[in-house]
């Protein structure tokens, strides 16, 4: 899956930062992850497959940012930063309302194809 999971997930914000040594705000990675949900959660073609409504999808992308981001420090160092528990995370959010990897997996194909015509 790939892009959708990062997207979906929020993976994709952390190794933006890999390289740096400077702090990174927690803002800033709430800010990233609410930026990328929005594009997904406004996607029709997404939302129609995933099964729900846009505002659903927005609900749920927030209680991920809740749960996954906000227990961070203000600022974090980039190697401190545990990809793999920001990426299972909203995962686990995303898995416990009955949206599975999978399923994300495909509608963002569905989406990307539709978007292409």
């Amino acid at each position: 899956m790939g892009l959708a999971a990062a997207l979906l997930y929020s993976g994709s914000i952390v190794p933006t930062f890999a390289q740096s040594s400077e702090l990174i705000p927690r803002a800033l990675l709430e800010d990233m992850a609410r930026q990328q949900y929005s594009v997904l959660c406004e996607s029709e073609v997404f939302v129609q497959c995933m099964g729900f409504v846009e505002s659903a999808c927005t609900d749920l992308s927030e209680s991920a940012i809740k749960q996954c981001l906000l227990p961070l420090p203000d600022e974090i160092s980039p190697e401190n930063l545990d990809n793999d528990a920001l990426e299972s995370c909203p995962k686990q959010v995303f898995a416990d309302a009955g949206f599975t990897e999978e399923k994300a997996g495909l509608c963002f194909d569905e989406a990307m194809e539709a978007d292409a015509k």
